[in-house]
């Protein structure tokens, strides 16, 4: 085949990977519709919680014209730090600023449409640069199966989804260029010219720098990239790789320069100085003492280390013998960074108690694991990426194929990442089917020399039983893409039963029927991100979870795991939180809710069966439980035993219903969430006997619920002769969307009556007598 022909091969692979890739990746899902697709309507929103935050950032930056790295919207009413670095949301501020729409609701679905989108875009680069790492060491056939395997990979496309606004997409595009960039320059006697290797490692750098400034985890990156060149520098002397110096010292200082930035406005550098999960001085020292182990081999043609003495032999042992008694210095007097790596190590092994509980923190194998999530994440092809391993490694550390030792460093640590948390899936699949595919092209290339008759299959045949070979082996991923594709099979989207879509617009609610001040939104943590940006309202705790303070975290579990309405309302008081939402999805994080406020008492609310954990009817005695009903306690069968909650109103019930919890009594699917405001609530109070009982009631009608609302409360007439309780219902205004039926109804005694409670008393706590 002419070379012509053979670019024009490479093209074609190149377009069908990146059309592939597009396809899988087009489909609903986190981009989720309005509306049903026979109806037309072609809106959509993201589901992404951390992409919502991206897109408030980058709304943040276009309007301040700098990326913000504090929010007074998060742990309110102190404000965090933002646990991300800028670099990305920078990125897409700068891409995006030139093409938003004037017009205030416009911008703001430009922009989370936008955000949205961008991993998708990423993920084609990074599909096609896996390919063209593949052909460069093995040809066409190996960059067919590398991109398409890649392309096809559930544990990326997860990230790249579209709906999909998150970080991680554009730190794996990041990590494939470092890789590419690194190959580059080893391949044939590129580590042997010093130029062309500094310029490749200043680039292998720029990227570097911006990754770490994206995603502080993808630090990790670089370690991996010392690896290699820790390799090379091993081999320099031997093999006169004069260009190692130029490229390591470039590939450093490019880096170090290009995150300087980012660690100096780092919110967490003055306080937590040496701090591995957020940006710190570690990070730059870290980079600058790589610059510093790399500036000596500079110079190959004289001095100390020129290339054929003994020292320089030597220098690359004698650097790992001081590496490894400085560390150890460090973590046995607990010095400087020591802290901080240990709580990077932390982070990644999931003992930290919130991450232990983030989905995407579950590990793809062990006791804890999903049955099948391993190959569903990473294809039936996975545990045959050792054998891979081993050929690569063969040829990259005994073949002397400098430009695979990159791929070999990184892919085994790499693996392990992937196996504690299914989050690094999506950067692992890259090495992964860049390993498979040499593995299958080495192999193939062996029997066609074995079996020379295999030479005369038509290539386009091969390709054909590559790809069927690559579909069986993604058959998980191909199965997940048709359920996506198929619209019709998602028979809930955009209906009365759409518990996401529910969701949605109980945030959209809070946007559009409130005013903004000096208040905040409690709501269990995964909803904090979309408050924040759909709402467009500050929050209590949110999806950094203890990252943004370890109370805002725990105080909306304390919230709805109350039994007592007063240090209930002591949390919202001290968090200045005005609204309560609530979603029926509350029910599925009891777990969670104990675990952040009293481990012990599990058993309490949480008995097993044999479809699991299921709440116990003490869980109905909490506020959560509480606010999913009428505000009052219930037992199990959902029959109200207590008094209704004299702070809380409800203002808004969503007309969708959660078809995953059925109400006992009419064995129907619960309403999908509801809004409560805080009020001081009216003081009715009314004389009687010392010890006879004042009792209230009222009923509000809601058009999201199906009955009304049943507010009943009661006390003790005191040694005074008066007996007081708070009535948080207006009955001459609208309590939101709810309509009392009447007046409020009391008795004490043989007393009994109606009493008007207006609006006015209701916001301000006055007293009203019941006469």
């Amino acid at each position: 085949m002419t070379p012509a022909k053979r670019r024009i091969e490479l093209l074609l692979v190149l377009a069908f990977v990146a059309v592939l890739a597009f396809v899988v990746r087009d489909v609903p899902g986190l981009a989720h519709p309005y509306a049903p697709p026979e109806t037309g309507d072609t809106r959509w929103f993201s589901r992404d919680a951390d992409g919502l935050y991206h897109t408030r950032r980058v709304a943040r930056a276009i309007e301040e014209g700098t990326v913000a790295e504090r929010d007074p919207y998060l742990n309110y009413p102190d404000g965090a730090p933002i646990p991300w670095p800028p670099y990305y949301d920078a990125l897409l501020a700068k891409t995006l600023a030139p093409f938003a729409p004037s017009d205030a609701a416009a911008k703001r679905v430009f922009l989370e449409h936008a955000v949205a989108s961008a991993p998708l875009a990423f993920a084609l680069a990074t599909t096609v640069l896996v390919a063209l790492a593949a052909w460069l060491v093995a040809g066409t056939g190996a960059a067919l199966v590398a991109g398409a395997y890649y392309a096809l990979t559930r544990g990326a496309i997860n990230y790249q989804i579209l709906g999909n606004g998150d970080h991680h997409a554009v730190v794996t595009l990041a990590f494939t260029g470092m890789l590419v960039l690194f190959m580059l320059a080893a391949r044939g006697d590129g580590l042997r010219r010093g130029a062309r290797a500094a310029v490749l490692g200043a680039a292998a750098g720029v990227l570097a720098g911006f990754a770490v400034g994206a995603w502080v985890a993808s630090f990790v990156f670089v370690l991996y990239a010392q690896l290699a060149l820790g390799w090379w520098m091993l081999r320099r002397a031997p093999e006169r790789l004069a260009a190692v110096g130029p490229f390591a010292l470039a590939f450093h200082a490019a880096a170090f320069f290009v995150l300087l930035p980012a660690v100096l406005a780092s919110p967490w550098r003055a306080e937590f100085p040496w701090m591995v999960v957020n940006l710190s001085n570690f990070h730059l020292v870290e980079l600058a003492l790589g610059a510093l182990i790399s500036a000596p081999l500079c110079a190959s043609a004289s001095g100390p280390l020129a290339l054929g003495t003994r020292a320089a032999r030597l220098y690359p042992w004698l650097v790992g013998v001081v590496l490894a008694l400085g560390g150890g210095a460090i973590a046995l007097f607990d010095l400087g960074p020591a802290a901080g790596i240990r709580e990077g190590f932390d982070w990644v092994s999931r003992t930290n108690q919130f991450m232990d509980v983030v989905q995407e923190s579950a590990p793809l194998y062990g006791a804890r694991a999903e049955p099948g999530v391993l190959f569903f994440a990473l294809g039936y092809a996975a545990p045959a990426v050792v054998v891979a391993w081993l050929a690569l490694a063969l040829r990259a550390f005994r073949g002397g194929r400098h430009e695979l030792a990159p791929w070999a460093l990184a892919l085994p640590p790499m693996a392990l990442q992937a196996l504690q948390q299914r989050r690094f899936s999506e950067a692992f699949a890259v090495p992964l089917a860049f390993a498979l595919a040499l593995g299958a092209a080495w192999l193939v290339a062996a029997l066609v020399e074995r079996l020379p008759r295999l030479a005369r299959v038509p290539r386009f045949a091969w390709a054909l039983v590559a790809l069927g070979l690559v579909a069986a082996a993604q058959t998980k991923a191909v199965a997940a893409y048709l359920s996506h594709s198929d619209r019709s099979r998602n028979w809930a989207v955009g209906t009365g039963t759409d518990y996401y879509l529910a969701e949605r617009v109980l945030c959209e609610w809070l946007h559009e029927r409130t005013s903004p001040g000096d208040w905040s939104v409690l709501a269990h943590w995964d909803k904090g991100h979309a408050i924040e940006w759909a709402s467009d309202r500050p929050t209590v705790a949110t999806n950094f979870g203890s990252y943004v303070g370890e109370d805002s975290y725990r105080d909306p579990p304390r919230f709805f795991m109350s039994e007592d309405p007063a240090p209930a309302e002591a949390i919202l008081e001290r968090r200045r939180a005005r609204y309560v939402l609530v979603t029926a999805g509350l029910a599925f994080n009891v777990a969670t809710l104990v675990r952040a406020t009293d481990p012990a008492t599990r058993g309490l609310y949480l008995a097993p069966t044999p479809s699991g954990e299921l709440p116990t009817a003490r869980w109905f005695s909490t506020l959560g439980a509480q606010l999913l009903g009428d505000g009052a306690p219930r037992d199990g069968g959902f029959a109200t035993i207590g008094d209704s909650v004299g702070y809380l109103r409800l203002v808004h019930a969503s007309p969708f219903r959660d078809p995953r919890l059925n109400d006992p009594r009419t064995r129907r699917p619960v309403s999908a969430g509801a809004i409560w405001e805080r009020v001081a609530g009216a003081r009715v109070e009314a004389a009687g006997a010392p010890g006879e009982v004042l009792e209230v009631g009222l009923s509000v009608v809601y058009p999201g619920r199906d009955e009304p609302l049943a507010f009943r409360a009661r006390a003790t007439v005191s040694a005074n002769g008066i007996a007081t309780v708070r009535v948080p219902y207006a009955t001459d205004r609208l309590n939101g969307e709810g309509t009392a039926t009447g007046l409020l109804a009391w008795r004490v005694g043989e007393a009994q009556g109606e009493l008007a409670v207006p609006e006015s008393a209701v916001l301000a706590g006055s007293s009203l007598r019941a006469r």
